[in-house]
């Protein structure tokens, strides 16, 4: 009996190696299969990997293209700030300068105010005032009317009281 026991364990022993060379066969094929899957799926990963990569690289040249040009506008900015500053500082000083000026002349105009008016206050006592005659173009009417009527009364007045001739 050992003979024939031994020749089935043998024979089993040969089918479970050709079991287990079939399930590795089997685990081969789908083991190639599942790499294959795997290449597939690397493969696109890859692919989409490189459309992201592009993608992003485009995103990122337009981001800096457009920093640049906030940078090339914050500058003029900063550059109108500064030349907007230089011309406040400049006007601040030119109205302390015309308001030293202003009150330079209002002191200047009152000054001659008083002067001026001193000088007709001045005038006037030296002046002779005639009380009921109109100033004007009149006055003139009124003196010529007046001194021709004087001198022709005088006149007659002296040849009313003159000597006679001899």
């Amino acid at each position: 009996m050992s003979g024939p026991r031994k020749l089935e364990t043998r024979s089993s022993k040969k089918d479970e190696k050709r079991e287990q060379v079939d399930d590795a066969a089997l685990d081969m094929g789908e083991a190639e299969e599942n790499m294959a899957s795997v290449l597939a799926v690397l493969k696109t990963f890859r692919k989409e990997h490189a459309d992201a990569s592009k993608e992003t690289k485009a995103t990122l040249s337009r981001v800096e293209v457009t920093l640049k040009e906030v940078v090339e506008r914050t500058t003029i900015l900063e550059q109108q700030m500064a030349d907007t500053h230089q011309r406040v500082s400049d006007t601040e000083d030119q109205l302390q300068r015309h308001e030293r000026a202003i009150r330079y002349m209002l002191q200047r105009e009152a000054k001659l105010s008083t002067k001026c008016e001193d000088l007709e206050s001045r005038a006037r006592r030296n002046n002779l005032r005639v009380y009921g005659i109109r100033e004007g173009n009149s006055f003139y009417s009124f003196l010529w009317r007046d001194c021709c009527y004087y001198t022709e009364c005088y006149h007659a007045e002296e040849t009313c009281h003159a000597p006679p001739f001899p």
